[in-house]
């Protein structure tokens, strides 16, 4: 899962943007499910996050993930724990069926996220061209036609 242009961050991005069943959550599915990530990654985290991009809620899904039920209500707390969860873990989080066109909500959860090892993954299936992953997405139709993704 290595695409080399992100040498400055630990966190590297990878969005997957489509029209609704070109079956983009089930490419995410056949990557977080192969034993070669498994064997790879220090943690896998899968978060549905549907049309309310809601950080904290995103948040509390990876620390319930990691630990169990998650009782936190503060925020800060929250951003304490969740930064616990994948600090100094190579992790793989998938973010399922993200519907956020809010650049800066995208950035302040990403910048907690980015305290995982150096080759940590998001992926993040999207069915709106939205501009706030800051890099170019990936099209589902064209990712059919590629045989090794990693």
């Amino acid at each position: 899962m290595n695409r080399g242009d992100e040498e400055e961050e630990n966190v590297s991005i990878v969005p997957i943007v489509g029209m609704g069943g070109l079956g983009k959550t089930t490419l995410a599915k056949l990557v977080y499910n192969d034993e070669r990530v498994s064997s790879y990654f220090d943690k896998l985290i899968w978060v549905f996050v549907s049309e309310k991009f809601d950080s904290a809620e995103i948040m509390r899904a990876i620390i319930e993930s990691d630990q169990g039920r998650c009782d936190v209500e503060r925020m800060e707390s929250q951003q304490s724990r969740l930064r616990k969860t994948v600090s100094g873990k190579r992790y793989l989080l998938v973010l399922d069926d993200v519907w956020n066109e809010n650049q800066e909500a995208w950035l302040q959860l990403k910048s907690l996220l980015n305290v995982g090892e150096k080759g940590s993954k998001i992926i993040a299936t999207d069915n709106i061209q939205a501009q706030s992953y800051t890099r170019p997405h990936l099209h589902l139709p064209i990712l059919l036609f590629c045989c090794n993704l990693f």
